[in-house]
């Protein structure tokens, strides 16, 4: 960390932590348990650090919940909406070779994302000819809720 002030280096460290950094005894980020409690350590940081007046504005005077921010933005807004904490995909087996027409498929049977197709008839004939449905969860998710 270059060019940051002494004062603000425990808070910035917090921030990565609670940011995914990578944790320096795997190749991991840290688990959610960490995360919490760098968040808490965060907002307790800028309560103590608190201007005089809320109307303060510039500066560092509210780099705690400047990095509270940025890590909700970052994880749970997408184009101005609050998106759901866990992140599935629906995904549509088929038993054949070849896979069903469209859309992601493999050789050994074909699987395919319904949020993959766009139009509702594409969807509604997807799950219609579908041998299976199942609810997968994303890889990342399932690293970063990993204890």
């Amino acid at each position: 960390v270059h060019d940051v002030p002494i004062a603000e280096l425990p808070v910035r460290v917090l921030g990565d932590c609670l940011r995914g950094s990578v944790a320096l005894h795997s190749d991991l980020p840290h688990n959610p348990a960490i995360r919490s409690q760098a968040a808490l350590a965060i907002a307790q940081w800028q309560n103590n650090k608190a201007p005089e007046s809320r109307h303060v504005v510039g500066g560092s005077s509210w780099l705690g919940l400047d990095l509270l921010m940025q890590y909700f933005k970052e994880r749970y807004y997408c184009n101005g909406s609050v998106l759901p904490v866990n992140f599935r995909r629906v995904v549509l087996h088929k038993h054949i070779a070849g896979g069903a027409t469209g859309g992601d498929t493999t050789s050994d049977g074909g699987y395919q994302y319904l949020d993959a197709l766009s139009e509702k008839d594409e969807r509604e004939n997807a799950i219609e000819f579908a041998d299976e449905i199942e609810i997968e969860e994303d890889e990342e998710y399932r690293v970063r809720a990993a204890c």
